[in-house]
Formats: C-alpha cells, sequence, structure tokens
C-alpha cells in the first residue's frame, strides 16, 4: 500500500466512494458528471491510499484558500471504497497525509466533519469553540505548531 497524488483516471474511483453517502439525489452517471464539475474539488488536490495499484481511500487537500490562515491546510471528503471500510484504511492516508503536510510547512489543518468527531480527535484535531456557521458539521483544527487563534476561526466550508 502506499499513499500518493491522484491521477486524472483516479477521479471517478475517488468520487464513487463516497457516493452511496453524498450521492443520494443523482444517478451514478449524474453524480459522476457533478463531481467532476465541481469547481471545489477542482481547487484541491486528491490523495489516494492505493493497495494492488487500486485507490481504496481519498481525501482532498485545500491550500490558500476558502479562507484559510496563513500556513494552514485543509482536509475534506474523507471516503473510503464500501468493500474497505472499517478496516483502517481511512485512518491510515490521513495520518500519512498529515505527515506529509507538516513536511510542507504546514502549521495546521482544518477540517469539517459531518461524522462524529471523536473520528478525527484520535488524530489530534480538536473542536473549534464557539457556534458553528454550517448545518450538520463540526470544525476541527489540529495545529502542528502553536499558532495564536486557531481555536477560534472557522473558515468558509470546504
Amino acid at each position: 500500500m502506499r499513499v500518493r497524488k491522484a491521477r486524472e483516471e483516479d477521479l471517478n474511483a475517488i468520487y464513487m466512494m463516497g457516493f452511496d453517502v453524498w450521492g443520494n439525489e443523482y444517478t451514478e452517471p449524474d453524480y459522476l458528471r457533478a463531481c467532476g464539475d465541481s469547481a471545489k474539488y477542482k481547487k484541491g488536490t486528491w490523495y489516494i491510499l492505493e493497495k494492488n495499484a487500486l485507490p481504496i481511500s481519498s481525501l482532498i487537500v485545500y491550500v490558500k484558500q476558502f479562507s484559510l490562515p496563513e500556513k494552514c491546510a485543509g482536509i475534506g471528503s474523507v471516503a473510503t471504497g464500501q468493500k474497505y471500510r472499517k478496516r483502517g484504511y481511512g485512518a491510515l492516508l490521513i495520518t500519512n497525509v498529515l505527515a506529509l503536510l507538516r513536511e510542507q510547512d504546514i502549521a495546521a489543518v482544518y477540517l469539517f466533519s459531518d461524522i462524529a468527531p471523536h473520528y478525527y480527535q484520535q488524530f489530534g484535531f480538536e473542536l473549534i469553540s464557539g457556534q458553528q456557521p454550517y448545518k450538520d458539521t463540526q470544525c476541527m483544527v489540529l495545529a502542528f505548531d502553536s499558532v495564536d487563534k486557531l481555536s477560534d476561526r472557522i473558515p468558509e466550508y470546504f
């Protein structure tokens, strides 16, 4: 298994990892088209965990967008293919991508969680205090270094 930046030919497989959760209002072809046309998805860099040359888990990284503070990144759209879930693959991908971001001099990483926050707390993410402005999500942050006021700054939803 290895973690790498996704290539163009990986994108449909990446999008389909979340179809059962995020695509309920679409047919499969319409969902793939919507994901492929997504301006938000085009702004980020996709990473995958591959096993036997197949993408099995994915996430997207944003830098210098969505009002993220200087030297901060955001991760989102964390997904694992249905037949690979509950085996730690998503956690392995997150751990590796966080290490890559830290090596790139990123001071902190934000994410918006639409699942129970305890999953992301295992990686060191903390809930940002105060009112959450986005329905059904909670903004979390993981600071690699001491960065002032990260715990009360919520970027735009990504």
